[in-house]
Protein backbone atom coordinates (compact mmCIF):
# COMPACT_ATOMS: atom_id res chain seq x y z
CA UNK A 1 0.00 0.00 0.00
CA UNK A 2 1.60 3.42 -1.01
CA UNK A 3 0.44 6.76 1.06
CA UNK A 4 -1.03 8.37 -2.05
CA UNK A 5 -3.76 5.62 -1.73
CA UNK A 6 -4.59 6.60 2.11
CA UNK A 7 -4.92 10.05 0.95
CA UNK A 8 -7.11 9.02 -2.05
CA UNK A 9 -8.92 7.28 0.19
CA UNK A 10 -9.88 10.31 2.48
CA UNK A 11 -10.95 12.70 0.29
CA UNK A 12 -13.68 9.92 -0.70
CA UNK A 13 -15.67 10.63 2.41
CA UNK A 14 -17.67 13.92 2.85
CA UNK A 15 -16.78 15.98 5.84
CA UNK A 16 -19.78 15.93 7.92
CA UNK A 17 -19.68 11.96 7.58
CA UNK A 18 -20.75 10.40 11.24
CA UNK A 19 -17.88 9.01 13.25
CA UNK A 20 -16.93 5.92 15.13
CA UNK A 21 -15.74 6.27 19.08
CA UNK A 22 -12.45 6.83 17.76
CA UNK A 23 -13.91 10.65 16.90
CA UNK A 24 -11.52 11.09 14.46
CA UNK A 25 -12.77 12.68 10.90
CA UNK A 26 -11.71 10.75 7.80
CA UNK A 27 -10.63 13.60 6.05
CA UNK A 28 -8.27 15.21 8.96
CA UNK A 29 -5.78 12.23 7.24
CA UNK A 30 -5.52 14.40 4.12
CA UNK A 31 -3.48 16.49 6.92
CA UNK A 32 -0.92 13.99 7.88
CA UNK A 33 2.61 14.55 6.16
CA UNK A 34 3.86 11.95 3.74
CA UNK A 35 6.84 10.64 6.52
CA UNK A 36 2.81 9.90 8.56
CA UNK A 37 1.43 8.25 5.67
CA UNK A 38 3.87 5.91 4.67
CA UNK A 39 4.06 4.93 8.37
CA UNK A 40 0.02 4.26 8.41
CA UNK A 41 0.61 2.42 5.35
CA UNK A 42 3.23 -0.30 7.09
CA UNK A 43 0.84 -0.50 9.92
CA UNK A 44 -2.30 -1.40 7.54
CA UNK A 45 -0.05 -4.21 6.02
CA UNK A 46 1.01 -5.12 9.69
CA UNK A 47 -2.48 -5.75 10.36
CA UNK A 48 -3.21 -7.63 6.92
CA UNK A 49 -0.43 -9.76 7.93
CA UNK A 50 -1.66 -10.47 11.23
CA UNK A 51 -4.99 -10.72 9.98
CA UNK A 52 -7.02 -8.54 13.01
CA UNK A 53 -7.23 -4.91 14.24
CA UNK A 54 -5.23 -3.70 16.99
CA UNK A 55 -7.59 -4.32 20.51
CA UNK A 56 -7.89 -0.06 20.37
CA UNK A 57 -9.99 -0.77 18.00
CA UNK A 58 -12.48 -3.42 18.71
CA UNK A 59 -15.77 -1.17 19.02
CA UNK A 60 -18.21 -0.45 16.56
CA UNK A 61 -21.16 1.98 17.67
CA UNK A 62 -24.33 1.20 15.95
CA UNK A 63 -26.54 4.12 15.78
CA UNK A 64 -30.46 4.68 14.84
CA UNK A 65 -31.01 6.59 11.95
CA UNK A 66 -35.38 7.57 11.39
CA UNK A 67 -36.70 6.66 7.92
CA UNK A 68 -38.69 8.76 5.86
CA UNK A 69 -41.16 6.24 6.10
CA UNK A 70 -41.30 5.52 9.98
CA UNK A 71 -39.07 3.86 11.98
CA UNK A 72 -35.21 3.38 12.61
CA UNK A 73 -32.31 2.32 10.58
CA UNK A 74 -29.20 0.57 12.17
CA UNK A 75 -25.76 1.52 11.02
CA UNK A 76 -22.72 0.68 11.70
CA UNK A 77 -20.23 3.53 12.51
CA UNK A 78 -16.59 1.58 12.40
CA UNK A 79 -13.69 3.16 13.71
CA UNK A 80 -11.86 5.59 11.21
CA UNK A 81 -8.74 4.02 10.74
CA UNK A 82 -10.93 0.58 9.55
CA UNK A 83 -12.60 2.71 7.22
CA UNK A 84 -9.97 4.17 5.53
CA UNK A 85 -8.66 1.06 4.84
CA UNK A 86 -11.42 -0.43 3.48
CA UNK A 87 -11.56 2.45 0.72
CA UNK A 88 -7.64 2.72 0.36
CA UNK A 89 -8.12 -1.45 -0.54
CA UNK A 90 -11.74 -1.37 -2.34
CA UNK A 91 -9.60 -1.11 -5.76
CA UNK A 92 -8.52 -4.44 -5.61
CA UNK A 93 -12.26 -5.49 -5.12
CA UNK A 94 -13.49 -3.52 -7.60
CA UNK A 95 -11.12 -4.79 -9.95
CA UNK A 96 -11.98 -8.41 -8.97
CA UNK A 97 -15.24 -7.97 -9.14
CA UNK A 98 -14.88 -6.52 -13.15
CA UNK A 99 -12.85 -9.44 -13.63
CA UNK A 100 -15.56 -12.06 -12.34
CA UNK A 101 -18.47 -10.71 -13.25
CA UNK A 102 -21.52 -12.81 -14.94
CA UNK A 103 -24.18 -11.64 -16.85
CA UNK A 104 -26.89 -13.08 -14.42
CA UNK A 105 -25.68 -11.34 -11.58
CA UNK A 106 -26.74 -7.73 -10.85
CA UNK A 107 -24.58 -6.16 -8.08
CA UNK A 108 -22.17 -4.23 -10.13
CA UNK A 109 -21.88 -0.70 -11.19
CA UNK A 110 -24.86 -0.29 -13.41
CA UNK A 111 -26.53 -3.67 -12.80
CA UNK A 112 -28.68 -2.91 -9.97
CA UNK A 113 -31.98 -4.58 -8.39
CA UNK A 114 -34.12 -2.05 -11.15
CA UNK A 115 -31.81 -2.83 -13.68
CA UNK A 116 -32.31 -6.73 -13.86
CA UNK A 117 -36.60 -5.67 -13.33
CA UNK A 118 -36.60 -3.38 -16.28
CA UNK A 119 -34.38 -6.11 -18.27
CA UNK A 120 -37.02 -8.71 -17.35
CA UNK A 121 -39.67 -6.76 -17.93
CA UNK A 122 -38.58 -5.63 -22.01
CA UNK A 123 -37.58 -8.94 -22.41
CA UNK A 124 -41.12 -10.20 -21.36
CA UNK A 125 -42.68 -8.15 -23.33
CA UNK A 126 -40.83 -8.60 -26.13
CA UNK A 127 -41.90 -12.61 -25.85
CA UNK A 128 -45.47 -11.30 -25.77
CA UNK A 129 -45.23 -9.39 -29.06
CA UNK A 130 -43.91 -12.36 -30.62
CA UNK A 131 -46.19 -14.79 -28.76
CA UNK A 132 -43.33 -16.48 -27.30
CA UNK A 133 -43.68 -18.10 -23.46
CA UNK A 134 -41.50 -16.44 -21.37
CA UNK A 135 -40.82 -16.63 -17.72
CA UNK A 136 -38.41 -15.71 -15.28
CA UNK A 137 -37.13 -16.13 -11.90
CA UNK A 138 -35.28 -12.89 -9.69
CA UNK A 139 -33.61 -14.05 -6.37
CA UNK A 140 -32.92 -10.84 -3.75
CA UNK A 141 -29.59 -11.52 -2.16
CA UNK A 142 -29.93 -7.79 -0.11
CA UNK A 143 -29.89 -9.31 3.07
CA UNK A 144 -27.47 -12.52 2.26
CA UNK A 145 -24.30 -10.90 3.71
CA UNK A 146 -26.07 -11.03 7.57
CA UNK A 147 -26.65 -14.97 7.30
CA UNK A 148 -23.90 -16.24 5.15
CA UNK A 149 -21.54 -18.72 7.10
CA UNK A 150 -18.21 -17.09 7.49
CA UNK A 151 -16.53 -21.04 6.10
CA UNK A 152 -18.91 -21.06 3.39
CA UNK A 153 -17.55 -17.30 1.97
CA UNK A 154 -13.64 -18.73 2.41
CA UNK A 155 -14.58 -21.32 -0.22
CA UNK A 156 -16.48 -18.98 -2.49
CA UNK A 157 -13.07 -16.82 -1.84
CA UNK A 158 -10.89 -19.56 -2.59
CA UNK A 159 -12.85 -21.25 -5.40
CA UNK A 160 -13.35 -17.34 -7.13
CA UNK A 161 -9.63 -16.57 -6.36
CA UNK A 162 -10.67 -13.72 -4.21
CA UNK A 163 -7.54 -12.16 -2.04
CA UNK A 164 -7.99 -13.74 1.01
CA UNK A 165 -5.92 -11.42 3.23
CA UNK A 166 -8.10 -9.22 2.39
CA UNK A 167 -11.12 -10.91 3.07
CA UNK A 168 -9.29 -12.08 6.75
CA UNK A 169 -8.95 -8.60 7.46
CA UNK A 170 -12.74 -7.52 6.38
CA UNK A 171 -14.13 -10.47 8.32
CA UNK A 172 -12.10 -9.51 11.68
CA UNK A 173 -13.88 -5.89 10.79
CA UNK A 174 -17.26 -7.39 11.52
CA UNK A 175 -17.02 -9.59 14.52
CA UNK A 176 -15.56 -6.24 16.33
CA UNK A 177 -17.70 -5.20 19.71
CA UNK A 178 -20.21 -3.53 19.43
CA UNK A 179 -22.65 -1.09 20.94
CA UNK A 180 -26.25 0.40 20.01
CA UNK A 181 -26.60 3.97 21.13
CA UNK A 182 -30.32 5.32 21.42
CA UNK A 183 -30.17 9.52 22.31
CA UNK A 184 -26.50 9.05 23.19
CA UNK A 185 -27.05 6.12 25.63
CA UNK A 186 -25.20 3.10 24.52
CA UNK A 187 -25.42 -0.75 25.76
CA UNK A 188 -22.75 -2.95 27.13
CA UNK A 189 -20.71 -4.37 24.51
CA UNK A 190 -21.48 -7.49 23.11
CA UNK A 191 -20.08 -9.72 19.91
CA UNK A 192 -22.76 -10.33 17.29
CA UNK A 193 -21.82 -14.03 15.28
CA UNK A 194 -24.08 -16.10 12.93
CA UNK A 195 -24.17 -19.90 12.59
CA UNK A 196 -25.79 -21.94 9.81
CA UNK A 197 -28.11 -19.10 9.19
CA UNK A 198 -29.15 -18.10 12.51
CA UNK A 199 -28.20 -14.71 13.96
CA UNK A 200 -27.85 -14.44 18.20
CA UNK A 201 -25.48 -11.95 20.24
CA UNK A 202 -22.67 -13.07 22.75
CA UNK A 203 -22.07 -11.40 25.59
CA UNK A 204 -17.46 -11.24 26.05
CA UNK A 205 -16.83 -13.94 28.18
CA UNK A 206 -20.22 -16.11 28.06
CA UNK A 207 -20.34 -19.84 25.80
Amino acid sequence: MFPTAIRDAAKTFPAGTGLGHDHISPRAFLRLSDAALEALARLFMAFEKRGAWADALNLVLIVLLPKTDGGVRPIGLFPTIIRIWMRARILIAKTWEAETAMPEVFGGPGKGAQAAADQTALVAETASLDGDAFAASLLDLIKAFETVPHDVLVKAAHAKKYPLILLRLCLAAYRLQRTIGVDGIFSRKVSATSHHGWRWIRRPGNP
